[in-house]
Order: structure tokens, then C-alpha cells, then sequence
């Protein structure tokens, strides 16, 4: 059969009426999917496709025609399935047609043909299909290449990024043990309202730096880091080609520190393609050195009852964070504490209070920061017992 191309506006004339078949189609639009599940006939007909995308699987599964989950789906033309589109095919129980030698890679062939025996691809076979579903989507490669306008379009027709998936949930199952490592907070991308260019955010905010210290998903960061992403200093870029504010988790292949702060675009997706001069910062530089000014403290006169009130301030923090929210203040609050800790001035002052030397010891024990549980008035003795944390200031 002649390879053909089922649009998004050829569906509008099928749900129009204006045709009356579309099983001549052998590949179809994730738009053209959208429009067709608003088709309210007894049965849709697409028996000519041999192959089709996850996003389109999505959001055929949501046909419901004139009669529910009751009305068929046929799909007997494919020749091969995603294992994500086929559960979500499978959502529709027993209403969607599929030839019964359809390959699907893993363990989603049971739960789509209702448990009949199907031989699994051979490794060549697999490796096709596998490439196959880490191709990038039409909405990431609109994002990727910068294309502003068909990124809006395919937004506004419902197209995701994480489509069905819970992006929290799927957080929640990766890095719900690490949740206290994370430096900001974890934004879904589907959720952000506003689609900028990274040319326009450089314009704005650049020049941008890479950071070599930063490259994994959690870990020790950089000095400074704390203070970067509480001032929107940090934009994560994910594999497939886009960026989100602050240092995110899931996909991202590098982590970029602007020269000034991106609040203004907070809530934004930064489409691509990188460009400008994106320097590389040395493993030793400091690029956002503390300020205790910038802090609200005063670097020459120690104020022991805010650093008391910090303390208390960064363990409430600890059950007060989640996915969207908390990991910034905890972080930068830690790294004010730490930097107390190895200022000869605050470390005089706290060492004459008592009360305030004993918590900020135990605060910083119970972070895993290598406190000696021996505690002693001696100045050169804590200083050394307090020098070591700033190295370890960020595996919180």
C-alpha cells in the first residue's frame, strides 16, 4: 500500500462527514488523533495504519463514540506497539481490534490481546522498536528546533510532554527517598503557561555558564549553588532539546548558571536550540561567592539570635517541602549556616553562647556533615571541626 499521511484536517472532514473512510491512511498526525476521538460514530475505522506513536495511542484511547468504552476501535493494520501505547490501548478493555501477531515489546502483549500467546520480537526487532519510542515527539522536537509557533499550536491542542503519566507520581517513585537532596522545586512541564526562547532568556539573563559539578540528577553541588537557586540563577536543559527553570531531576542533560536572575521568566518552558557562547566554569571558581549582606546578616557584628532562628527555621523547613515547593529556602538556609560555621567572627561569637553552639552542633551532626559528637570550648579545635562541612555543604 502507498504510504499516506492522515492530517489533522483530513479528520475534521471525517467527523464533518464530508468522508467515509479512512483505512487508505498508513500513518496519521498526533493532531489528527485528537480530532478523531471527538468522533461520535458506533465504531472508528483506521485498519490502514502500520504503525503509530505513543501520543496518538493516548489519545485514540480516549475514543468513546456513541457508546462508551463499547464502541470499536480497529487498529488491525498495525504491525507493531510501543509497550506504553499499548497500555494505554488496553484501557479500553476488549473495544479496540488488533491483528493477533502484532509485536509489542516487554511484557504489555497480555495485557493488550487479552492473554493469548504472541512471540516477542527477536533482539534486532526489539532494538528497532526501542529506538523507536526514544524518538523525540513532534512536541519535543518543536521545542528542540525553536519552533515557537508550532509549539503553541500543539499545546493548544492538547499535546504533552508526559501525556497520561503522573509527573509528580513518577518523581515521587524515582526520587522519593532523595526528597531532601533536591535544591529546587520540580516543575512538570505540561504545567508551564509561558514558551520563551533560550535567545530571548540570554538576551535577558545570559551570558550562561555550565557548571562541571553539576551534572547529575542529585549530589554535591557547587559553593554557591544554594544561593543561585534561590535567586533563579539556575536553568536545567533536558536530553531531548528544552529547559526549565531551576536545578530539575528527570532527563536533564546539563545544568546552566545565568549571569542575572531569571524571575522574570519563572513559570516559563525555554525551547531551543542553545545558542551563544555558553562558557564552562572551572571546577574551583566561585561564582556566586556568600554574601552575608546578601543574607541578611552582618558580616562584622554576629547576630547569634538569627543564626538561632535560621537553625530552627531549616528543620521546620524539613516537613514542610514538596515537589513544588521548600527545597530552595532549605538549602540556602543550610548554606548560611555553614558559612556561619567557618567565620572566625560568628564562630567566636557562638562559641560565648552556649545554648546557640550546642544546637548549631546538633543541627549540624543530624545533616550528616562529619561533626565530631565531642563538643569543646577550645576555638582551634572547633574550627576544624567545622571546616570540614563546607566541602560537604551540598550532600544534604
Amino acid at each position: 500500500m502507498k504510504s499516506k499521511l492522515l492530517t489533522k484536517q483530513i479528520a475534521e472532514q471525517f467527523i464533518a462527514g464530508e468522508i467515509d473512510t479512512l483505512d487508505e491512511f498508513t500513518s496519521i498526525e498526533d493532531a489528527a488523533a485528537i480530532v478523531l476521538a471527538t468522533f461520535g460514530g458506533d465504531s472508528l475505522s483506521l485498519n490502514g495504519l502500520t504503525n503509530i506513536s505513543n501520543n496518538v495511542a493516548k489519545a485514540l484511547a480516549s475514543f468513546k463514540g456513541c457508546d462508551g468504552d463499547k464502541c470499536s476501535l480497529n487498529l488491525e493494520g498495525l504491525e507493531c506497539l510501543s509497550e506504553a501505547a499499548a497500555q494505554a490501548l488496553a484501557c479500553r478493555e476488549n473495544s479496540t481490534s488488533l491483528r493477533a501477531e502484532i509485536e509489542i515489546y516487554e511484557d504489555a502483549v497480555n495485557a493488550t490481546q487479552g492473554g493469548e500467546d504472541v512471540d516477542y520480537p527477536d533482539n534486532e526487532q526489539a532494538e528497532e522498536m526501542q529506538d523507536e519510542e526514544d524518538t523525540p515527539s513532534e512536541l519535543e522536537k518543536a521545542l528542540a528546533s525553536g519552533d515557537l509557533v508550532k509549539v503553541k499550536l500543539q499545546r493548544s491542542l492538547g499535546l504533552k510532554l508526559w501525556g497520561s503519566e503522573g509527573f509528580y507520581e513518577i518523581l515521587t517513585k524515582i526520587m522519593g527517598e532523595c526528597i531532601h537532596d533536591v535544591f529546587s522545586a520540580q516543575s512538570n512541564p505540561d504545567l508551564c503557561k509561558r514558551v520563551v526562547s533560550f535567545a530571548e532568556l540570554d538576551a535577558a539573563c545570559g551570558p550562561f555558564y555550565e557548571h562541571p559539578e553539576a551534572a547529575v540528577s542529585l549530589g554535591s553541588r557547587p559553593d554557591g549553588w544554594a544561593s543561585a537557586t534561590i535567586n533563579d540563577r539556575i536553568l536545567s536543559w533536558v536530553e531531548v532539546g528544552y529547559g526549565i527553570l531551576g536545578d530539575q531531576c528527570i532527563n536533564v542533560d546539563k545544568r546552566l548558571v545565568s549571569t542575572k536572575p531569571m524571575t522574570a521568566f519563572i513559570g516559563s518552558l525555554v525551547a531551543g536550540p542553545l545558542s551563544g557562547n555558553i562558557g564552562l566554569m572551572s571546577e574551583t571558581e566561585e561564582f556566586l561567592p556568600f554574601d552575608f549582606h546578601r543574607a541578611g546578616l552582618d558580616a562584622a557584628n554576629p547576630d547569634i539570635l538569627s543564626v538561632r532562628s535560621l537553625i530552627v527555621a531549616n528543620m521546620a523547613s524539613k516537613t514542610d517541602v514538596e515537589w513544588t515547593k521548600g527545597f530552595s529556602f532549605r538549602q540556602f538556609t543550610k548554606e548560611i549556616l555553614l558559612a556561619c560555621a567557618n567565620s572566625e567572627r560568628y564562630l567566636s561569637a557562638i562559641e560565648d553562647d552556649p545554648d546557640t553552639f550546642e544546637e548549631l552542633d546538633l543541627y549540624l551532626t543530624l545533616q550528616n556533615d562529619a561533626i565530631s559528637a565531642n563538643k569543646t570550648s577550645n576555638r582551634r579545635t572547633t574550627t576544624a571541626r567545622w571546616s570540614a562541612p563546607q566541602k560537604l555543604s551540598h550532600e544534604l
